[in-house]
């Protein structure tokens, strides 16, 4: 508490912005977005906000050139992770407003690998609002930039276009995308963006998790879609690793859950959802309610007490979601 109270005292100052300023600025997105992965969205809404008037407040006053590029650079990230936040309490006309703020403070900074990872978010965005060719359109926009830099998220930027074209149902172009993805995240080398770390890196893990729900959704490919989720889950089991994302595991094992109802195994199923029935709802997120109703409605093609009692308890989930907690 005494060193925020600092903090806020040194940066409310109308003084010249040094070195320290900017670091601790940089400090802070850092750590909200390695926060954002595995915290509950109301515990650090209030901090982005915070983090973001801070920096737009920098901004208007005169910076030097490497300062303001700098305040730039941070105010994009925040951002983009303010378009998360949106996204994650069902507003995707709000993530999309952030994100297009976002894109053009990264034009300011004349940084590709923000811009890459921006147009990964546009396309992220799109996808979970049901728009799977807007978000094949976002990702497209992101080749240009994404072929003048060396981080991850042009890996992200494959696996969108993986997921959207399952979307679609096209399975053949689908897996070639990630197979773009894999090439992608394996040549990767860390930049800029990639030293936020959190929710700015594409890291192996998260790949097998983008393969493992673009393949969920292609009734042909339950049987690679349930290794990819097996190993999805595996590689996101110790919450104690840097990459570990609560929501990637929870989609993973709903990934599991869909590849197993199209083998028909209920059982299966159930043990595959009983610890995503079991996140608060301060945890349950638009992407997992969306990916759920894939559940419920996979589950339409069976007439048990055990499907019956599954939909149920996945209507229960969705009544009880993260937007309801945040009104």
């Amino acid at each position: 508490m005494a060193a925020d109270e600092a903090r806020q005292f040194a940066m409310g100052r109308e003084l010249p912005v040094g070195g320290e300023v900017i670091g601790s600025l940089h400090d802070e997105v850092q750590e909200l977005a390695g926060l954002y992965v595995n915290r509950p969205l109301p515990t650090i809404l209030g901090r982005l906000i915070g983090a973001q008037s801070t920096i737009l407040s920098l901004l208007e006053r005169r910076q030097t050139p490497n300062n303001a590029r700098e305040l730039y650079f941070l105010a994009a990230v925040i951002a983009g992770l303010l378009a998360n936040a949106a996204n994650d309490v069902s507003r995707p006309e709000l993530a999309m407003t952030h994100a297009r703020t976002a894109y053009l403070w990264a034009d300011y900074t004349d940084h590709d690998g923000l811009r890459t990872w921006i147009r990964g978010l546009q396309s992220f965005i799109c996808f979970w609002a049901d728009r799977p060719r807007d978000a094949l359109r976002y990702a497209e926009l992101g080749a240009a930039p994404a072929s003048a830099t060396t981080g991850s998220a042009t890996a992200w930027l494959f696996a969108g276009q993986a997921r959207a074209w399952a979307a679609l149902g096209n399975a053949g172009q689908a897996k070639a995308f990630l197979h773009k993805a894999e090439t992608a995240q394996e040549l990767a080398r860390p930049d800029e963006v990639d030293n936020i770390g959190g929710l700015c890196t594409f890291s192996h893990p998260k790949y097998l998790y983008y393969a493992a729900r673009a393949l969920a959704g292609l009734p042909e490919e339950f049987a690679a879609a349930e290794r990819f989720s097996i190993e999805a889950a595996e590689a996101y089991a110790d919450p104690t690793q840097p990459h570990w994302d609560f929501t990637c595991l929870a989609d993973s094992q709903i990934s599991l859950a869909l590849a197993r109802a199209s083998r028909g195994e209920l059982d299966g199923v159930a043990d595959s959802l009983r610890p995503v029935l079991a996140l608060p709802p301060e945890h349950r997120i638009h992407d997992l309610v969306k990916t759920m109703h894939l559940v419920h409605r996979k589950l339409n093609s069976f007439d048990t007490p055990v499907s019956a009692d599954l939909q149920e308890h996945i209507e229960v989930f969705s009544e009880t979601s993260l937007r309801q907690v945040l009104g």
